[in-house]
């Protein structure tokens, strides 16, 4: 006879060993995290719906997954919220499409709009809904052999910050967080959407960089912030979350150096992968910046179900380029304004 393939519905945060569950999996990042998912809560108001498959009593897959409930965007399940992937943890037992079905059923049951996976890892069946790219990096303690993966221009690059007196510092303290956030707010708008709200880059210092789970890396120039980047990290990876920089000191290359030093560091300490985040696979400059450093291209997959119809819809012909103008022409206050109320709606 099969073994019966339970499920139960967890909130990681009311659960004090979610972290140990889910880092028994090869593929668990930050993202999985009750950190990541605190902060989701705490700063939007999502409910915790995470999926617990198990068969004769030993856990064989767990999908995080946080409801958002709006009342103009609609109700829906979404693995998860703001991160680039969140991959079904799985120990190869099961299909994906025998843990989905189980899903599509509750969100039927719970009238969700439809459920979004989003996959670096790919192990789902078709097309995609809408894809990114994703850039990882092999870390390693040979940091002369990182720095001849490189291309040339970001070495030039790297030495023309360190003659400009770029300084890069690692910090933990929320002055810094706040420092970073000018900068996040500048760059938001030159590139014509709204920053989220700073309540959210707190909530990230409260709930991440106090529990040694992250740095705020910020570059200056005669104490002068220029640059700034978030990176978050569990187990043996690490993730680039965020980047902002002030444009009128881009001929120092602050950001090259930046991230050298960041690479540098986090291979120091042991970590094995750097992933630099998603990209629109339509941004070919920032995308060519993370080929740069010697990382390894992928897909990152999104997967949209219609809980009626079980089928994936089609997202992709989405065209933000007239808001995009719009947002670029209103006042940096407004957009804060925006943002604030915007992405509580839009996750």
């Amino acid at each position: 006879m099969k073994d019966k393939l339970n499920y139960t519905i967890i909130n990681p945060i009311e659960l004090d060993d979610w972290d140990a569950k889910v880092q028994n999996f090869k593929n668990f990042s930050i993202f999985h995290s009750s950190n990541w998912i605190k902060v989701l809560v705490k700063t939007y108001g999502f409910y915790p719906k995470s999926f617990v498959f198990e068969k004769n009593n030993v856990i064989k897959a767990i999908i995080p997954i946080l409801e958002v409930n709006s009342i103009i965007t609609g109700k829906r399940g979404v693995s998860l919220p703001f991160s680039d992937h969140c991959d079904i943890l799985t120990n190869g037992d099961l299909q994906s499409d025998e843990i989905i079905e189980h899903v599509l059923l509750f969100a039927k049951m719970n009238k969700w709009d439809y459920v979004e996976f989003r996959s670096l890892n790919n192990s789902f069946k078709g097309k995609d809904s809408h894809f990114y790219l994703g850039h990882i990096l092999k870390l390693s303690e040979d940091i002369d052999a990182l720095y001849s993966e490189m291309k040339s221009a970001n070495k030039r690059n790297i030495k023309k910050a360190i003659k400009e007196n770029v300084k890069i510092e690692f910090l933990n303290s929320l002055d810094a967080m706040k420092q970073y956030y000018r900068l996040h707010s500048m760059t938001r708008k030159r590139q014509g959407v709204p920053p989220q709200s700073f309540e959210f880059f707190k909530n990230i210092y409260e709930e991440i960089i106090l529990d040694n789970k992250g740095h705020i890396i910020l570059g200056s120039i005669q104490d002068k912030v220029v640059a700034g980047a978030v990176f978050i990290f569990a187990g043996e990876n690490v993730v680039y979350k965020f980047g902002a920089s002030d444009y009128r000191f881009q001929n120092s290359r602050a950001n090259n150096l930046l991230f050298w030093e960041a690479i540098k560091f986090y291979s120091e300490k042991g970590f094995k992968t750097l992933d630099f985040g998603r990209t629109d696979h339509e941004q070919d400059g920032l995308r060519q910046f993370k080929l740069s450093w010697g990382t390894d291209e992928k897909r990152i997959s999104y997967f949209r179900y219609n809980p009626d119809t079980k089928s994936v819809i089609d997202n992709s012909h989405t065209n933000g380029k007239l808001q995009t103008k719009i947002f670029n022409m209103m006042p940096e206050s407004m957009l804060k304004l925006i943002g604030s109320k915007l992405y509580k709606h839009m996750a």
